[in-house]
């Protein structure tokens, strides 16, 4: 099955500091989404690709992320390249031919901005049509179909001292390239990204995470698998990170937990931005 996606935002205005991006001498690819944005999105619901000019791009790679999701490295043509590039949290529609019907699905990206190569991390969904097409019949050589980058789940131009980037299953991909993007300039402040799955085997992207880690001193990696210690609540939350009030944060999850966490910040009058994407279920991918 598929999400529908959702983005709010409640801050105060976002406190500017030195740490702005340099341009890049590598780039890494890593993930992001996100929803509720304008008309052209509410007009994307109804017919996605009405007014998304396509891009053409060869898969020139698949990694087995997990048991259930994998990652399709693309290769776009000129017409994504000569775009201004994606930012880190963005997605891409990507639009399939099945049984002769057409088919779009909203995906994210998950490489730094400005790669020459693109990457969308796909979980595979019981009955989910597109998931299971990429899944089963997408091989290396095959040429899809994506949109320009869509979203307004990114990162300041200005970065805060204190961020952190929540997710919860999939939901990962939304956060992993704000990661990447923060790892490739050197972010100097004080990075949590908190990751919430069932069981460690379903941890996505769990090796990079590692890799992440261990060369980024700014960085506190937090692990929780429900399986041992259950949903992740409001007040677990605050018991992991006691400064979470003093974090400007971006989180992608379920709906019921980004709004119990939205009402967290409703309810204790925090200042720092959060932004959130949230996932509610839709017709299968």
């Amino acid at each position: 099955m598929s999400v529908a996606k959702f983005s709010t935002t409640c801050h105060s205005p976002m406190p500017s500091r030195s740490s702005t991006r340099q341009p890049a001498s590598k780039l890494l690819w890593g993930a992001g989404t996100m929803g509720l944005e304008s008309t052209s999105r509410t007009l994307h619901s109804v017919h996605p690709m009405r007014s998304t000019p396509l891009a053409q791009a060869n898969v020139v790679d698949i990694v087995q992320e997990t048991a259930d999701t994998k990652t399709f490295v693309l290769q776009p043509d000129a017409p994504w390249q000569d775009r201004p590039c994606a930012k880190a949290g963005q997605h891409v529609q990507l639009r399939l031919e099945i049984d002769g019907q057409p088919a779009t699905r909203s995906y994210s990206l998950t490489n730094c901005p400005g790669a020459r190569q693109l990457a969308l991390t796909v979980q595979r969904r019981p009955g989910g049509l597109v998931s299971q097409h990429l899944h089963q019949h997408t091989r290396v050589g095959d040429v899809l179909s994506i949109s320009q980058p869509e979203g307004e789940f990114v990162l300041p131009l200005q970065w805060p001292d204190k961020i952190l980037l929540l997710s919860v299953g999939i939901g990962i991909t939304a956060v992993m390239a704000m990661l990447r993007d923060l790892q490739q300039h050197n972010y100097p402040g004080d990075l949590a990204f908190f990751h919430v799955c069932r069981h460690p085997a379903e941890m996505i992207f769990s090796k990079d995470l590692c890799d992440i880690e261990a060369n980024m001193p700014t960085l506190s990696l937090i692990k929780h698998f429900t399986h041992q210690s259950g949903p992740l609540t409001p007040q677990a939350l605050r018991f992991e990170l006691p400064d979470l009030a003093h974090r400007s944060s971006w989180m992608c999850g379920p709906t019921d937990l980004l709004e119990a966490v939205q009402g967290l910040w409703r309810d204790q009058a925090i200042a720092t931005p959060l932004q959130v994407e949230s996932f509610a279920t839709a017709r299968p991918s």
